[in-house]
């Protein structure tokens, strides 16, 4: 992603943000307990319902060469989420969904998978591999668009 595109992706998350009331500055990060070098592959799935306003699609990205996955990987890294956890998440009444499952090269561990779920703007949730819930205030859609617009241009 160049310098131009992140500096406007961080100023127009910083004013929605803002204008949401929601502040973030003491909530926990994402952050993996794995190597980016063990990961042998990354499977974005994007499902995005039809709404008044745009239509639907699915849609998935494979990321296999190490280069690229670190790159998914650090974009990924920083995503605030809410400390305490919810009880339950809607699985079937959401604007956006995103599962992002990593493969390991040791085939003896298994998949670690987050999904998020987008309902409103800056509204979700995201399901961590240990089955806990939090919300997220994060546009999910402009993640799985980040990381494959900054695949796209390298």
């Amino acid at each position: 992603m160049t310098n131009k595109r992140k500096i406007i992706l961080s100023l127009t998350t910083a004013i929605f943000l803002s204008s949401c009331g929601v502040n973030t500055k003491n909530w926990p990060r994402l952050s993996f307990d794995f190597n980016f070098q063990d990961v042998e592959k990354i499977v974005l799935s994007i499902i995005k319902s039809k709404t008044k306003y745009t239509q639907s699609y699915n849609e998935e990205l494979i990321v296999s060469e190490q280069n690229e996955i670190n790159k998914s990987m650090n974009y990924l890294i920083g995503i605030p989420y809410k400390e305490s956890q919810e009880d339950k998440v809607e699985k079937t009444d959401y604007l956006v969904k995103l599962d992002i499952v990593f493969s390991f090269c040791d085939t003896t561990i298994d998949d670690y998978k987050i999904v998020f779920y987008e309902y409103d703007i800056y509204d979700g949730n995201v399901i961590f591999n240990n089955g806990e819930i939090h919300f997220v205030v994060s546009d999910i859609e402009s993640i799985y668009i980040g990381i494959k617009d900054e695949l796209l241009h390298q």
